[in-house]
């Protein structure tokens, strides 16, 4: 049964999520505790709500697609600033960069894909395994 009680935490695998929550100045605090409590709850629910979607896609259930987004952006990065550099060393540096920068774009995107399937597959694998009490 403790096998079981875990099987959702499985499933549920955030990995990289950024989360951003700004903080809050107060000044002469009247009020209960409760009334207090109660304010400063609302308020951090309220800073929580526009992380959802971030943490969504952190999530290993659907292939982290923030870990895929983050690995092509390398790969758009490196399209962009190596072809620039060569030309300004030159025309034929220039063309080794094209050939550098498409490449790393390749190479990222080819990395994120995979990265992608291979977070799902695990997300996957390891309640199935619990399961068929296989682990």
């Amino acid at each position: 049964m403790e096998k079981m009680s875990s099987f959702g935490v499985k499933f549920l695998n955030l990995a990289d999520a950024p989360i951003f929550l700004k903080g809050i100045l107060l000044h002469n605090i009247y009020g209960f505790n409760d009334e207090v409590t109660a304010q400063l709850t609302q308020y951090y629910i309220d800073e929580f709500k526009p992380n959802i979607a971030s943490l969504l896609g952190s999530s290993d259930l659907i292939g982290n697609p923030n870990h895929f987004k983050k690995n092509f952006g390398t790969g758009l990065q490196a399209l962009t600033t190596m072809p620039r550099e060569g030309f300004e060393q030159g025309l034929v540096e220039g063309s080794f960069g094209v050939v550098k920068g498409t490449a790393g774009l390749a190479k990222y995107t080819v990395a994120g894909g995979a990265g992608s399937v291979s977070r799902f597959t695990q997300a996957v694998n390891k309640p199935l395994a619990m399961l068929t009490f296989d682990s």
